[in-house]
């Protein structure tokens, strides 16, 4: 019971955890790729708002300008016009008719500057009469808007894109850096389209604490501009996987608690298994006991209802029950049986004469004398006061009558002592067999015939349907 109850905990417990682990695992990485998605959909918004923000910083001017151009203005003469042109946020305004150049704005440019960006610029797309693109010129970054005023008349503006106007506008992100060099062997994870770039691709790289992003822009003619790198703590995986952390040991809490009760509960069911077994054990070692001394009351009852209480053998009832399955066994495999009636000689005259206790005597040693001159399957019993009575299985007629003579002499050898005599005892007997006898009381009723002719013949005689002695 103790063995099969610890190997069903023990299976209980291994399957639980099993499925935990197993639920664990799952919910872990559910939950982790939710987490990691949401993480990559907030940075691809937060790529979006920078490219967004940078589109607009560049383009916020250009707006006033298409509506000074809608209104036809002389933008060469009107003093206004130009006092406008110089408040918008460019470094570098002027308008080419035929091949006139009119400077309305330089800021932060030199003459060689100037020279250069302005050589660059006019040979840029002669053909397109109104663009916005980004060029690299001389080492820098440059947004070149142009405008056709009117037939062979245009209006450029030219601003420098610098680190801090980009590192400014990505303040979503922990760190940003513009990079020079086109970065290679860089599969790209996403692309976008815009205005002033002709591509933008993105490369993302996601790992435990961080993430990267490699955005390269590119112009008009798929020309390599710059690359912007952005870093951002990965806080949502982060604070997923804290959750999943704090979840995971809640359950391990759970289940040692689980465990703790189970082994608690496990305890106390063996306590009481214990203490069950323990009243069993005492309640069958008093059964035990109670059988035992059940048995040998049996057997005194046995005794006592089967034994006659002086001579300690069968007594009539006894006898007659063994006698008549004798009989029947024997009729049944038609084998001999030889019935023996006995009486003892002048009885009650010992009675008379010595008493009662002598009389006991006389029956008890003449008993003994029987029992010894018989083995164990020969049936031997009292009937009543001096009459006895033996059945003698598998011997013929004449047998019988040599062993109840053999009887006979040994009862003549009995001597009862007492303070003035020895006495001696003698008996008769009355010997037949199943002949002419249909049950156990014929045959003892011929045995009785026997035996009183015994007695009419003189005593301490053997008498039987052979007359052989």
């Amino acid at each position: 019971m103790k063995r099969i109850l610890k190997s069903k905990t023990i299976l209980f417990l291994s399957i639980i955890s099993l499925l935990t682990a197993i639920f664990l695992s799952f919910i872990y990485c559910l939950l982790v790729n939710n987490y990691l998605e949401i993480e990559k959909n907030q940075n691809i918004k937060y790529i979006n708002t920078l490219i967004n923000s940078f589109e607009e910083n560049i383009n916020s001017n250009s707006k006033r300008v298409d509506f000074l151009i809608k209104t036809n203005l002389d933008f060469s003469n009107q003093t206004r016009v130009k006092n406008t042109l110089k408040n918008l946020n460019f470094d570098l305004v002027f308008i080419k008719n035929n091949k006139k150049i009119d400077f309305i704005k330089k800021e932060s440019l030199d003459e060689k500057q100037i020279s250069i960006i302005k050589k660059e610029i006019l040979e840029i797309h002669p053909d397109i009469i109104n663009f916005n693109i980004i060029k690299e010129i001389n080492n820098t970054l440059i947004y070149i808007s142009k405008r056709q005023i009117k037939d062979n008349s245009y209006l450029y503006f030219i601003k420098q894109i610098d680190d801090n106007l980009l590192k400014n506008l990505g303040s979503i992100f922990s760190s940003i850096n513009v990079q020079k060099n086109h970065i290679l062997n860089k599969k790209k994870n996403l692309d976008f389209s815009s205005e002033n770039f002709k591509r933008i691709d993105v490369y993302t790289n996601f790992n435990n604490k961080k993430i990267q992003n490699i955005i390269s822009f590119y112009g008009i003619n798929q020309d390599f501009l710059f690359s912007i790198i952005t870093k951002n703590e990965a806080t949502l995986s982060k604070e997923g996987k804290d959750t999943i952390y704090i979840f995971v040991a809640i359950v391990i809490i759970f289940l040692i608690i689980l465990f703790y009760i189970t082994h608690l509960y496990q305890k106390i069911v063996k306590e009481q298994n214990n203490e069950l077994e323990n009243k069993v054990e005492q309640r069958t070692h008093q059964i035990k006991a109670t059988l035992t001394e059940l048995e040998k009351v049996n057997l005194k009852l046995y005794d006592l209802a089967h034994t006659d209480f002086l001579t300690k053998t069968m007594n009539r009832r006894h006898f007659f029950m063994h006698a008549n399955n004798a009989y029947n066994v024997a009729k049944e495999k038609k084998d001999e049986l030889c019935a023996v009636m006995i009486d003892i000689d002048n009885f009650k005259r010992l009675n008379d004469t010595y008493g009662h206790d002598l009389g006991d005597k006389v029956l008890v040693s003449f008993s003994k004398c029987i029992k010894d001159c018989i083995d164990d399957d020969t049936i031997f019993g009292r009937l009543g006061g001096e009459e006895f009575a033996i059945l003698f299985k598998n011997i013929p007629l004449d047998k019988a009558i040599g062993k109840v003579d053999y009887i006979r002499k040994s009862i003549e050898k009995i001597e009862i002592v007492t303070k003035n005599n020895i006495i001696k005892i003698t008996a008769s007997f009355g010997v037949a067999d199943m002949k002419n006898a249909s049950n156990i009381d014929e045959m003892l009723k011929k045995a009785d015939k026997h035996l009183y002719h015994a007695k009419n013949s003189g005593k301490n005689l053997v008498r039987s349907r052979l007359n052989l002695l």
